[in-house]
């Protein structure tokens, strides 16, 4: 029973233990696991070996691959994001996001949800041999603005990777359920909630929301996040003032070379962390950043704070519209929590100060509170471990509408599930219509959900059908139609029902729904694929494990015939070139015959 929270920088895995929860550590013994994927000619490399090597396989190794998760290709965020990755983006067939890279030498292509399960896939088998146990089940963490699509991409990578998932659990509830589970000071379930609000600004995205907490139990109030307010938007920022600096300075132009752009914002990352400890003047010194330049610069805090204006506006109008939408006043908010990286910066701690009113606290662990909440609530979902119920009651983050006249504005559309309602959600909504058929788009913000089609009403032209159709979000924050039933205008008889699977599959049902993404079939494709390449990683793995020992016991040996003169070990150093020269990509058996001819000579 694990919790995985899939940052757009860095991954975490926890796992309750002992009766607390613990953040699992990566084969570098790290807690934090970069979320990276790189391709090379031999293998695969996920995780922190991917993200070392990424300046010198910049356009092999794919890395802030997360908000591409769930758009389709023609959207204009993908617009965005195609200007910031140093790889190369494509359509996929499916009409999402796909990437291009070069995999055992020829050009491979991989949709978004491929690379996330190849991340999962890596994770999932580092906690395994930490854990010395198989995976069973797991919550995964979801951002608050992560919109249907998304979440459904979401879970189609999970499935590739064979992960069974219990539950996608929004960012804002697992880092609620990490604060509250232990506590032992909350009000009881007569009594008044306490309030508390959250700050979460990472490297990709801020969410506020605040929280209701009784004892056993918690309630999400409200949300306002911004996807595009993060520690990368700030970074960005840095890259520009430098660029311009070092185009007056030394005459080149950094961000027209991604191997340098990349570099710079890997260096200014590291200042950036630095201002927030230290006010003073901080220097950056890069060596051949472009043409073989040395470059270097100079900025203290408060530079950086007054080109960071127009963010830090919007940071402020988010945690505004999040108090007046909560309806509570500053004193009605018992404490403020910050999570996320980002908001070590001082002038973002000074603006949630500034508008609740009160200093941040610091309660939560930054960086693994979301994965640690996760593993808590698949903890109480499992039942299991004796673990103490706690129930968590979260929300709908954005309103969905269906829209069947787009030309005629509110009189061709209709909300059917509201912004901050319960979830999970179920309704019924009743429209009026003519002719034997109705077709619609279920929308949300910016994105649509899907097209849908009620068939075959049974009256004849002309008439009038009231028409309801059922509605539903699920646990993990995903619509449903799930029933349609026509009556006549006089309501003398039910003429049609229909039901929509949750597989999806029509069966001749009067509903039929178009989503965008992933078919099962398109899964099972993938997964097969992905199955194919773990089976090529491992192989990989024995062949550097044997090579590398190999390696290891001829280290000792010539060790040995260093400390002891009268130790004489045939062809040595014939054995050590061969080994950095002809036989430094030899098959796994190679290394096998020259390690046990060795032994048996010794």
């Amino acid at each position: 029973m694990i919790g995985i929270d899939i940052g757009n920088q860095s991954s975490f895995v926890a796992v309750l233990k002992d009766g607390g929860v613990e953040t699992v550590d990566n084969d570098y013994s790290l807690r934090a696991t970069s979320s990276v994927v790189a391709f090379s000619s031999k293998n695969r490399i996920l995780g922190v070996a991917a993200a070392n090597q990424q300046t010198s396989n910049l356009t092999n190794t794919i890395s802030s691959f997360k908000p591409l998760l769930g758009w389709r290709w023609e959207d204009f965020f993908v617009l965005d994001e195609l200007q910031r990755v140093p790889y190369k983006l494509v359509p996929h067939p499916s009409g999402g996001v796909a990437v291009q890279v070069c995999y055992f030498g020829e050009e491979r292509v991989y949709s978004i949800e491929d690379i996330t399960a190849m991340l999962l896939t890596g994770l999932k088998e580092t906690t395994e041999t930490v854990l010395k146990s198989v995976i069973k089940n797991c919550v995964m963490a979801v951002p608050s603005y992560f919109t249907d699509p998304q979440r459904r991409a979401l879970q189609a990578a999970t499935k590739i990777a064979g992960i069974n998932v219990l539950q996608l659990l929004s960012e804002p509830a697992a880092v609620s359920l990490a604060y509250g589970y232990y506590r032992e000071d909350l009000p009881g379930e007569d009594e008044a909630p306490r309030n508390v609000a959250f700050v979460d600004c990472g490297h990709l995205s801020l969410q506020v929301w605040v929280c209701a907490f009784n004892e056993g139990n918690l309630k999400i109030l409200t949300s306002d996040s911004s996807p595009s307010i993060g520690g990368r938007d700030f970074d960005s920022l840095l890259a520009h003032h430098f660029c311009t600096e070092f185009q007056n300075k030394y005459k080149i132009q950094p961000e027209t070379n991604r191997r340098s752009y990349a570099r710079l914002l890997t260096e200014l990352e590291k200042v950036k962390k630095s201002m927030s400890s230290n006010a003073g003047v901080l220097p950056l010194k890069i060596e051949s950043l472009l043409d073989d330049r040395d470059v270097s610069g100079k900025i203290c805090r408060a530079e950086f704070e007054t080109m960071s204006q127009s963010l830090f506006k919007r940071v402020e109008t988010t945690l505004q519209n999040c108090l007046n939408n909560s309806k509570l006043q500053p004193r009605d908010i018992h404490s403020v929590e910050i999570v996320g990286g980002t908001t070590r910066i001082p002038a973002i701690k000074d603006l949630i100060s500034k508008v609740f009113k009160k200093s941040v606290s610091t309660t939560l662990n930054q960086d693994e509170s979301v994965a640690k909440g996760c593993a808590l609530q698949c903890a109480i979902l499992s039942k299991s471990c004796g673990i103490k119920p706690f129930k968590v009651q979260d929300i709908q983050y954005h309103s969905i509408r269906i829209v069947w006249d787009e030309s005629l504005q509110e009189d061709g559309w209709k909300e059917v599930v509201p912004l901050n309602g319960p979830v999970p959600y179920s309704d019924s909504v009743t429209l009026h219509k003519q002719g034997n058929s109705f077709k619609f788009k279920v929308m949300c913000p910016l994105q649509e959900i899907g097209d849908y089609s009620v068939n075959n009403f049974g009256y004849e032209v002309g008439d009038t059908t009231e028409l309801r159709l059922d509605v539903g979000i699920n646990t993990d924050g995903i619509f449903s139609l799930n029933q349609a039933t026509a009556f006549h205008k006089n309501d003398e008889c039910v003429k049609k029902r229909a039901r929509i699977k949750s597989s999806l599959k029509l069966d001749r049902l009067p509903i039929t729904a178009k989503r965008p993404g992933l078919t099962e079939q398109d899964v099972q494709d993938i997964t097969k694929i992905e199955n194919e390449m773990i089976a090529l990683d491992r192989k990989e793995r024995s062949r550097l494990d044997v090579k590398n020992e190999l390696e290891e016991y001829l280290y000792k040996l010539r060790d040995r015939t260093r400390d002891d003169s009268q130790v004489d070990i045939p062809d040595l150093e014939m054995l050590q070139n061969w080994l950095y020269e002809d036989g430094c990509d030899e098959q796994e058996e190679a290394y096998h015959v020259r390690l046990r001819v060795l032994k048996v000579k010794i």
